[in-house]
């Protein structure tokens, strides 16, 4: 019993150690590599391991203690199961391997205090230890980290956002200065107050979308920054976020009635390109999947996005903002354009 116990015990090792070679070498068989690890580990090793320590313990304390550790091992390889396959919502499993391995520590430190040999007492509180950081460490890394999958494809997601906003708002800015500022012409003045509105509006959208976004942070983390820095942030995956903010009718009804304000205006002043762009980015929500509910944005049931999720499109907002903008303000200053050289010919057709 004893040789199968650490047979099983060695290859569940080897087997985790293929799947992470496989894994960062980018070789196939990573998968089958940790599901027969798991497997070995949770139910082979695990409980012949239990079996044998129950053969040899000489209290119920001690039995009962092999039992916990046997059911801790249990749900440890189910949840790196579950996890590195991505499957169901592992949440339970999570809390359950988390349960039973504090209970694992606690009948570990019990026993210790109770062991009469000085040696073995020391040797079970340093076990009891090793196992608590354990445990912390796996409870910190599972509940709280993003894969770095995620973080790599949010962090380029953003990056490019930002490239494209630097591009239009630089766009837009250099347009605005070309444009004629003559105070004799009233059209030309007519299309740069616009233009300018144009702008001043849409840099108030802008900083207004950035508060939602550095708000959603705040309320994860309780610490002010960059909604774009994503890196710092522990609660990436975080659903609930999104939800309690958003459930806020303060801050849903302001967020309502600045888009729709903002739209009103940009409807009134864009062409025909920039009304395809406020139809496509920001008509309001489909509200199917609520249950025939009103939808706030992020906070529908059963679709509200993660953290991480929410943010991407916040910024991604912030980038049509600033298309539409452009777009606007080159219809306006082709406008204007039109304009003065419509006035400059009827005053040539005059002085004729």
């Amino acid at each position: 019993m004893k040789k199968v116990t650490l047979v099983l015990g060695y290859l569940a090792v080897i087997s985790t150690v293929l799947f992470a070679i496989f894994k960062f070498s980018h070789l196939p068989g990573a998968r089958w590599a940790i599901i027969a690890g798991c497997i070995l580990f949770s139910l082979g090793y695990a409980p012949l391991l239990m079996i044998t320590r129950n053969k040899l313990a000489d209290s119920g304390l001690k039995k009962f203690t092999n039992i916990i550790a046997c059911l801790a091992m249990l749900f440890v390889g189910a949840t790196v199961l579950t996890k590195t396959q991505h499957w169901v919502n592992n949440n339970i499993i999570d809390w359950m391997a988390a349960i039973f391995l504090i209970l694992a520590v606690l009948m570990t430190i019990i026993q210790s205090f109770m062991q009469k040999d000085p040696g073995k007492s020391l040797c079970g509180h340093n076990k009891a230890i090793i196992l608590a950081m354990a445990t912390i460490l796996i409870m910190y890394l599972g509940m709280t980290r993003t894969p770095n999958v995620i973080l790599n494809d949010f962090n380029m997601m953003i990056e490019s956002q930002n490239k494209e906003i630097k591009y239009y708002n630089g766009k837009t800015t250099a347009m605005l200065e070309n444009f004629d500022k003559s105070p004799s012409n009233p059209a030309a003045q007519a299309y740069l107050q616009k233009a300018t509105e144009v702008k001043a509006r849409t840099d108030s959208m802008v900083v207004y979308i950035r508060s939602i976004g550095e708000s959603l942070i705040f309320a994860a983390e309780e610490t002010k920054m960059p909604f774009d820095s994503m890196q710092f942030v522990c609660h990436k995956a975080d659903r609930t976020v999104v939800k309690e903010v958003f459930a806020k009718e303060k801050t849903d009804s302001i967020y309502k009635i600045k888009l729709a304000a903002y739209t009103s205006f940009m409807t009134e002043n864009t062409n025909s390109r920039g009304k395809e762009i406020l139809d496509i980015f920001f008509k309001p929500c489909d509200t199917s999947c609520c249950s025939g509910k009103e939808m706030k944005k992020g906070c529908c049931d059963g679709c509200s996005p993660s953290l991480i999720g929410m943010l991407t499109i916040l910024n991604s907002d912030i980038v049509h903002l600033r298309l539409l903008e452009t777009e606007t303000v080159t219809y306006l200053q082709a406008m204007q354009a039109k304009a003065v050289l419509r006035i400059a010919t009827e005053e040539q057709k005059k002085g004729k």
